[in-house]
């Protein structure tokens, strides 16, 4: 008996050690470690727009339905815009009820029960990419997730199509050593997919995913995390105690070119007032990039800094800027207390009263300005 427990306990060793080698050469090592970077590290410096968030886990109760859903529908403003024929319109020129579905699909059919945010995303995700042209579908972006062992296992499976019964489904696979690019199907357009220890790469742009594994040998040299804007106004501006906060970046300059909007907004020479006065304190064109985040614990705020191109400034917007901003508290003591209590939106001006009024004045309409002037001109003095 015991040289048959012996025996047994000789082959089970060696059928472990076996299938540990077969199933680290052909899949992945259980035991590899995580990336030692945020998701940022792999995205490229050069891209023109990026949006990340952490824990999106705890966002929902099981995707996609959000942690929050009843909140929101009690709340009046909320379910009023979600009832809006503005938001139905929207979701049905994105398509958002059928990828839901598919989205639905899915899950069904991840095994042991899991989430898809469990799966892809929920600890770590980020969207860059770039725009080519004034087509949206035809952007090049990438998608970078956090991934578990399940993850992993479905990425080093596509190198062996025949296990996902892909050729099946009319999707070919074709394996280029760092990701693999699939094609057919219902795919308009070719889908590269890789993997970077527990991250998860999938994407259009097939450089963008190939430029992930080279910045990870470059130790992240000239990536979204090592951008100055990056560092100064996402990374140690955060509010959020959690850390979850969507950070956002873009190349607006950039953007704009790609999609042939005028960077001359508000238009200067409008007939109207609103975009002429607007027009005199902001630029579209005098913006290069704008950098924060969005905070959404215990409320909504954004923290947005952007770049300026100086030569594109006014006297008077330089002046402008110059001027000390106002206090959180000052805001609410001086200004809010002017706002009714169920106003949709406050805004508050920051200026020198002098140069608003005449500003006002140079953007108001003729027959506005001869009607003020004809006021004066009737005290008499």
């Amino acid at each position: 008996m015991k040289k048959l427990l012996r025996i047994l306990g000789t082959l089970t060793g060696l059928l472990f050690v076996v299938g540990y080698f077969a199933f680290s050469t052909y899949f992945f090592s259980p035991f590899e470690g995580g990336l030692d970077a945020d998701v940022a590290g792999l995205v490229p410096r050069r891209v023109q727009f990026f949006i990340a968030k952490g824990h999106l886990d705890r966002d929902f109760d099981s995707f996609p339905r959000l942690a929050a859903a009843e909140e929101f529908a009690l709340d009046e403003t909320w379910s009023s815009l979600l009832q809006s024929p503005e938001y139905n319109d929207l979701k049905e020129a994105i398509g958002l009820e059928g990828a839901l579905e598919q989205i639905g699909a899915v899950a069904e059919e991840l095994p042991l029960g899991l989430g898809p945010l469990e799966v892809f995303g929920g600890q770590e995700l980020a969207i860059a990419g770039e725009l080519k042209g004034d087509d949206l579908k035809q952007a090049d972006w990438a998608a970078y997730g956090s991934i578990n062992w399940a993850g992993k296992l479905a990425i080093e499976a596509l190198r062996y199509p025949s296990l996902l019964n892909l050729e099946a489904q009319g999707i070919r696979a074709e394996d280029k050593g760092r990701y693999v690019t699939l094609t057919g199907s219902s795919l308009t357009r070719p889908i590269h997919i890789g993997r970077i220890r527990d991250v998860g790469i999938v994407g259009t742009g097939e450089e963008l995913v190939a430029d992930a594994f080279e910045l990870e040998n470059r130790q992240y040299q000239d990536s979204m995390l090592l951008r100055d804007e990056y560092r100064a106004f996402i990374r140690t501006g955060r509010r959020s105690p959690n850390g979850d906060d969507f950070e956002l970046f873009c190349n607006l300059r950039g953007v704009c070119e790609e999609l042939g909007i005028s960077a001359a907004w508000p238009d200067q020479g409008a007939d109207t007032f609103l975009p002429k006065f607007l027009g005199r304190y902001f630029q579209l064109n005098s913006l290069n990039q704008v950098a924060g985040f969005l905070d959404v614990d215990g409320g909504a705020r954004v923290d947005l800094h952007a770049s300026l191109s100086s030569e594109l400034i006014s006297p008077l917007m330089k002046k402008h800027y110059a001027l000390d901003g106002i206090g959180h508290d000052d805001l609410l003591q001086n200004a809010a207390l002017m706002a009714p209590a169920d106003s949709a939106v406050f805004a508050y001006f920051n200026g020198d009263v002098g140069d608003l009024l005449n500003e006002a004045l140079a953007s108001a309409e003729p027959a506005m300005t001869q009607a003020m002037e004809d006021q004066f001109r009737a005290t008499g003095q």
